[in-house]
C-alpha cells in the first residue's frame, strides 16, 4: 500500500536534519530525567559496535509515550553515539501537536523502509521500536511482556543490509503512566487517520474524564490535566544485549522469535530486580 503521507514529503524525509548543536542543548535540558528516575544502563559496551559498522538497535516500547525516546537519546549521548544513530519515528510523530517537538533535530527520521535504507547506506545505525503503538498502549498488567506486534520489517532490514541486531529492553517506564482501559472505537479512528491502531486510557486520563462529568470535581481538572504530562516517579533500567547475527537464509518468523525471546528474557531479568512496579 502506497504511503501518500511519505510520498508528498519524500525529499524532506530523506534529508538528514540532525543538528549537533541543538542535540547537545537538548541533552542538557532533558538530563534531569536521569536523576529523577535513577536511570541506569547495563551492557552499554555492546553499543560500541555501532562505531565500527551500522547496527540495528531493537527496543521495546513501554507505556510512557516519549519517555522511552528521551531515555534512549540520553543513553546514546552518554555513549557519544547520538550523531551516528537515527531513530525511526511513527507517522503520528509528524502530525500536530507532536510535530511541534523538533525530534528530527536530535536524530528522529520517518519510519519507512526507503528512509531506513537511505540512512543505513550513509553509515548510520538505526533504533527501532517494532511494537510501536500496540506495545506503548498495552495495559499495565502486561508491563513485563515484550510484544513486537508480529512486525518483521526490522528483520528484513537487518538481513538486507547484513546488520547485527542489538536487543534493548527498557524496564520501569511502564509505571510512569498506568494504562488501564482499552479504547477500541478511538483506536479505529486513529488507525484511519494516523495508522495507530491501538489506544488505551491511563489512570490520569480516566480521572480527568470523571472530573469533567462531575461539577464537584471541576476544581481538580487543572491538576489532573497536568498529571497527564508529568509522569509518576519510577526507576528506569535499560539492558543492552549482545549482538544477534542472523544466519543466512533464516526465515523472518524464526528470526523474529529469536529476537523477541531474547528481549523477553532481558525484560524479565530486569523485572525480577524490582521490589515493586516503581522501584
Amino acid at each position: 500500500m502506497t504511503d501518500t503521507f511519505f510520498e508528498k514529503r519524500r525529499e524532506y524525509f530523506l534529508r538528514d536534519h540532525y543538528d549537533k548543536t541543538f542535540a547537545k542543548k537538548a541533552a542538557v535540558r532533558t538530563a534531569f530525567i536521569k536523576r529523577l528516575s535513577a536511570f541506569e544502563v547495563h551492557g552499554e559496551r555492546q553499543l560500541m559496535l555501532s562505531k565500527e559498522r551500522p547496527c540495528l538497535f531493537v527496543a521495546n516500547h513501554s507505556a510512557a509515550y516519549v519517555m522511552d525516546v528521551l531515555f534512549m537519546f540520553q543513553m546514546f549521548v552518554d555513549a557519544g553515539l547520538d550523531s551516528n544513530v537515527r531513530g525511526l519515528a511513527h507517522r503520528v510523530a509528524w502530525h500536530p501537536p507532536f510535530s511541534i517537538a523538533p525530534l528530527h533535530k536530535v536524530g528522529a527520521v520517518y519510519a519507512h523502509p526507503e528512509v531506513a535504507g537511505h540512512f543505513v547506506e550513509q553509515g548510520k545505525s538505526l533504533l527501532v521500536f517494532p511494537g510501536g503503538d500496540k506495545e506503548v498502549f498495552r495495559l499495565f498488567k502486561d508491563r513485563y511482556q515484550v510484544d513486537l506486534a508480529e512486525r518483521t520489517g526490522f528483520i528484513c532490514l537487518a538481513q538486507k543490509y547484513e546488520m547485527p541486531i542489538i536487543p534493548i529492553t527498557i524496564c520501569g517506564t511502564h509505571a510512569m503512566f498506568l494504562q488501564l482501559m482499552k479504547m477500541p472505537r478511538l483506536s479505529r479512528f486513529m488507525k484511519k487517520y494516523f495508522r495507530a491502531s491501538h489506544i488505551s486510557l491511563n489512570a490520569s486520563q480516566m480521572a480527568l474524564i470523571m472530573a469533567g462529568l462531575n461539577p464537584l470535581m471541576w476544581p481538580l481538572i487543572p491538576m489532573l490535566a497536568m498529571k497527564n504530562i508529568v509522569p509518576l516517579p519510577s526507576k528506569v533500567r535499560v539492558d543492552v544485549g549482545r549482538p544477534i547475527k542472523l544466519q543466512s537464509g533464516i526465515s523472518d518468523d524464526s528470526a523474529y522469535d529469536i529476537v523477541s525471546k531474547k528481549m523477553q528474557h532481558q525484560l524479565i531479568n530486569a523485572a525480577e530486580q524490582r521490589t515493586c512496579p516503581w522501584f
